[in-house]
């Protein structure tokens, strides 16, 4: 849901600032695609800057935004005009420009009475307050303790006067609201508070959004300061976006973020990170903002608590930005450490990994050096051992049914892998950091610096997809280049038609239906936590929709609404397919790259064993000793990113599972020829099919051009800084440094597009502009790191003298679905884009008639709208109703509570129709239809015993589960009965949950009784294989 809060000019703000704020629900689009610009910020902060032309904050003064009206507490009025902190580190002369002064985010001003109200009270009455475009600084809402149910909040903020008759946005998580009301909240998960500017509109406004509160794996800040001090900024430009040349603006932008503090939510908020989102196609900034003190922080008499070396609870006391930094990067300690690479890595703070294992300080081995090759080379970058009795208590408090053999996780400054050391005897638990795993020196004093994190643990290997960075790889290094396509369109046949009998095959079974939807919609990471939650009558997922309806007994080969869900589920499976030209090939897979530190491994070989027998389609396998394999790593550019080895099996690593050894001697490492991977967590695919590992021959590593004349590593030391700007305000000046530098535009998806471009142009990935733009593409990935400036200017000179001087090229044939035929010459993905349409579409054709009947006799009918359990509720009350009155004293009871529903339910259908209507996204759409609906009463005028006897009856609510009572089911049976066939999307989406417990409850047999299930069990609940192929094999029937 999108509730936004207009901001317009209000001549000069530095004098007189203005209250804003807003919310979205946003939805997050994959992130799964390639690389593309991102838009600039800036460019829309020129233009609206001018607009404003606002005179600059007085000199000296830091500029802090007031939530606060006169109206409030004086309390709280002090707090909104105290200056922030003074403390070391924190530069607080810095002058906030009066170009950008205007662009004050000033957040919506809290009602009177909420000061004392828990922090996601306050959120989602923001939220609602900025969907209905009410202003929250004029309302009186005390507190009431009963807020802390969500239901109680909800419905009385629906009968507050100011919120009354109002359209209000779809709730936040049940989950969410109960963790953050929570005295004792997990130390796994945390509340997650998003906020989304919009800059650069038209009309010379902003919007503030804020998104519903999720619940999320926690982060070391969150854990130990306290999730509700944390909230997310999402920065987005507008569509006054343009070229920026100027990065004066930039600049300006990056010291008011920095020194400009944000009240709201009776809190004031520093801005410490700034980070790209990896949400396309726009890929805006994020920045993160800690609240320093405020309602709920404790004052100190020193002016602020001390960061203390404990685990929990979190810190409730005030505490500057520059302390919380401190506790993470400890700045005395890290003087020689080049700060635009420390600042980035906060993000390992703020990263998301599940705590498990605290250790004691003589616990860890901290080697001073990496293993080294004898060039010097590092061959163990990013990876780690520890002990079996560590792994194994890691894996008990991840909950893991087998102990992993390695896992990716964090602990104090290190990042990486910890693959489990098998030379180990005893019970000692252990864990050893190398350097190239540590990025910063830790106080390892502190136990949550000693908390080993897991980032995640390797789950049990899969056939993968080829990606389709791979193909013009393969295709170079082909010795048989047109057998090399005609394998991979093999592949594609084989996969799609594999898959669409699967899918056939799922259609006459619910129980192989529901692996069906769980095997073709969820990765491993998704659904980990929260609720699928619900949106009227319906889950707001997809493939949850069509598992609600199967489990309430629906067939999806006779009701069509579930039906049209399949085909559309499956067409865009295939859409993707084709898109994304991923060929599942079943003799491959993916796993985390490791490193053999017994040294059992020649240089060109590696190992790899199966947790359990990997059936590839041909054979089922327990390891890949003997065979020869080709081993890559995505991104791949150069010809050199897939590489033959070879595989063999070593009894000394043979309780190693699911990962690839790599091997540790040699002169340089194996992943560093992969696209200069690593084992701090890079997967590696892996493939042994013999058609395509018999037909490729590998190169070395082309050399790596230097681009000393365009940029170099910003190298400069915190030491430096401390000693230009001194203790006091170092802190402050690195900010606005790395803010500025973050906050420009990316370039590695304009780059990653021209070299796409220029290798289509030249059908060649190894002609040499095309390498020199691979090997840039190498450093722009890291550029994070490294610090260096990269521009437009920049950009144009690389193109004209290392890129080919080829500027304006057109996009490819398959990317600009413009593939009519094939020449006889073409470029290797146009030639798979081609011949997979056409597989594709037959596919999809042949799909199509299986479940909508189409290729069967004229007997087997087809699905329908309509289904008689459904209506058979309401005619069934209808009937004995029409007989009591026989029986009794006539009355119009029956004929006015019909005539009143069916008039509230056409105003619904005509609210839907509506709300339809907008461009907004669907569920905002929906959900005012489906509160309408969900409000709909007993309406009877008709004055008789039996009448109020009726509505007492349908009013009364026996158990608490309101959505399934009486009124609701007979008020969903007769939506159904009215509106099943004109408009079945409305009917399913306001009272699917009625009518899906209706129809469970017409099982005739004991299998097909419903068993009641809460939400919490449900949302863990998983199909079971080998149960499934037992039914199929009719073993299984009858045994409960």
């Amino acid at each position: 849901m999108s509730q936004k809060h207009h901001l317009t000019h209000h001549g000069d703000m530095s004098n007189e600032p203005v209250s804003q704020g807003g919310q979205p629900d946003l939805e997050l689009s994959s992130d799964d695609g390639g690389y593309s610009p991102t838009p600039s910020l800036i460019d829309a902060m020129e233009e609206l800057a001018v607009r404003c032309n606002c005179p600059p904050t007085q000199d000296g003064e830091t500029h802090i935004t007031h939530e606060l009206a006169s109206k409030e507490p004086p309390a709280m009025q002090d707090l909104s005009h105290q200056p922030p902190f003074q403390s070391t580190g924190e530069d607080q002369n810095r002058r906030n420009p009066g170009s950008i002064s205007s662009l004050d985010l000033l957040w919506p001003k809290c009602p009177i009475g909420m000061e004392n109200a828990p922090m996601i009270v306050k959120w989602e009455l923001h939220r609602v307050a900025l969907y209905c475009s009410i202003d929250t600084a004029a309302v009186s809402l005390p507190y009431q303790a009963s807020w802390k149910d969500q239901d109680t909040f909800w419905e009385n903020l629906q009968q507050h006067e100011s919120f009354r008759e109002k359209t209000f946005p779809q709730r936040c998580s049940a989950q969410a609201w109960l963790e953050s009301i929570s005295q004792g909240p997990k130390p796994q998960f945390s509340v997650i508070w998003k906020a989304k500017v919009c800059l650069g509109t038209q009309n010379g406004d902003h919007k503030i959004e804020l998104e519903p509160p999720v619940l999320e794996i926690s982060s070391r800040l969150r854990r130990k300061f306290g999730f509700d001090r944390f909230i997310e900024l999402q920065l987005l430009s507008g569509s006054l976006s343009k070229s920026f040349r100027d990065g004066d603006l930039r600049i300006s932008l990056a010291q008011w973020l920095v020194h400009t503090r944000q009240a709201f939510l009776h809190r004031e908020w520093a801005a410490f990170f700034v980070q790209d989102c990896n949400i396309a196609p726009t890929f805006p900034k994020r920045v993160f903002l800690f609240a320093e003190r405020g309602h709920g922080l404790i004052p100190s008499m020193k002016g602020e608590h001390v960061v203390t070396g404990t685990i929990a609870p979190a810190i409730k006391g005030e505490c500057s930005r520059f302390n919380m930094l401190d506790w993470l990067l400890q700045f005395d300690r890290n003087a020689d450490q080049p700060y635009m690479k420390l600042f980035h890595r906060i993000q390992l703070g703020l990263s998301k990994a599940t705590p498990t294992v605290v250790l004691a300080e003589n616990q860890m081995r901290n080697h001073r050096a990496d293993i080294l090759s004898p060039k010097g080379v590092v061959m163990n970058d990013g990876i780690g051992r520890l002990s079996p009795s560590l792994m194994r208590e890691a894996g008990n408090a991840l909950g893991l049914e087998r102990i992993p053999s390695v896992i990716q996780g964090r602990i104090g400054s290190a990042k990486g892998l910890w693959i489990t050391d098998m030379t180990s005897a005893g019970d000692e638990k252990w864990i050893e950091t190398y350097n190239s795993q540590r990025k910063w020196e830790c106080n390892w004093s502190d136990p949550a610096h000693r908390t080993l994190e897991v980032v995640m643990p390797p789950s049990e290997l899969q056939p993968a997809n080829l990606n389709l960075q791979f193909v013009p790889i393969l295709e170079a290094g082909a010795i048989d280049k047109e057998l090399m396509r005609r394998t991979i369109v093999q592949y594609m046949a084989v996969h799609l038609r594999s898959d669409l009998e699967r899918a056939k095959n799922a259609m006459k079974q619910p129980e192989q239906f529901r692996k069906w939807v769980h095997d073709t919609s969820y990765t491993a990471s998704e659904r980990s936590q929260g609720d699928s939650g619900f949106v009227g009558g319906l889950p707001k997922d997809f493939a949850d929709i069509m598992n609600f309806l199967v489990d309430g007994g629906f067939d999806p080969l006779k009701l069509r609404f579930l039906n049209e869900l399949v085909f559309e589920h499956q067409r865009k499976r295939w859409e993707r397919i084709e898109d994304k030209l991923n060929v599942k090939v079943g003799q491959s897979t993916y796993a985390f790259m490791t490193v053999d530190f017994q040294k059992v491994l020649a240089a060109d070989e590696v190992h790899l064993c199966f947790s359990s027998s990997f059936n590839d389609g041909t054979r089922e396998l327990c390891d890949l000793g003997g065979m020869d394999v080709l081993v890559g790593r995505c991104p791949a550019h150069l010809p050199s990113d897939i590489q033959k080895v070879k595989a063999v099996f070593r009894p000394e690593l043979r309780h190693l599972k699911d990962i690839i050894i790599f091997p540790c001697t040699g002169d340089e490492p194996l992943a560093q020829k992969l696209s200069g991977g690593d084992y701090d967590g890079d997967r590696a695919w892996i493939c042994w099919d013999p058609d395509m590992v018999n037909n490729f021959k590998s190169v070395d590593v082309p050399p790596k051009p230097s681009f000393e004349r365009y940029f170099l590593p910003n190298t400069r030391q915190l030491g430096n800084l401390i000693s230009c700007h001194g203790k006091k305000h170092f802190l402050g000046r690195l900010l606005e440094e790395a803010f500025a530098f973050h906050l420009a535009p990316t370039f590695i998806g304009i780059c990653t597009s021209h070299k796409e471009k220029l290798a289509y142009h030249k059908n060649s990935i190894s002609e040499e502009s095309v390498i020199n733009l691979s090997w840039l593409l190498s450093d722009l990935v890291d550029q994070e790191k490294s610090g260096f400036m990269f521009n437009q200017d920049i950009w144009w000179r690389i193109m004209k003298e290392m890129g080919g001087g080829l500027l304006d090229l057109a996009p490819p044939a398959y990317k600009a679905n413009t593939i009519r035929y094939l020449p006889e010459t073409c470029h290797v993905i146009d030639y798979l884009k081609f011949n997979f349409s056409k597989i594709i579409g037959d596919s999809l054709a042949d799909f199509g008639k299986h479940i909508m009947a189409k290729d069967s006799d004229d007997s087997v009918p087809r699905p329908t709208t309509f289904d008689p359990d459904l209506t058979d509720y309401w005619n069934s009350f209808e009937r004995e109703a029409e007989e009591l009155m026989t029986e009794n004293l006539p009355s119009t009871w029956l004929s006015e509570l019909r005539s009143n529903l069916m008039l509230d339910i056409e105003a619904c259908v005509s609210l839907w129709l509506k709300s339809m209507s907008f461009d907004r996204p669907y569920i905002d759409k929906a959900v005012p239809a489906c509160e309408a609906w969900r409000k709909i009463a007993p309406n009877v005028n008709c004055e008789s015993a039996v009448a109020s006897t009726v509505v007492w009856s349908l009013n009364r609510r026996p158990f608490p589960q309101p959505d399934l009572d009486d009124w609701q089911l007979l008020k969903a049976s007769l939506t159904f009965k009215l509106y099943h066939y004109q408009r079945p999307r409305f009917v399913w989406q306001v009272s699917g949950r009625q009518l899906q417990f209706i129809k469970a409850s017409k099982g005739a047999t004991s299998a097909k009784r419903s068993i009641p299930i809460i939400g919490n069990m449900y949302r863990i609940l998983r199909p079971d294989g080998k149960r499934i192929t037992k039914l199929e094999m009719g073993q299984d029937r009858g045994s409960g």
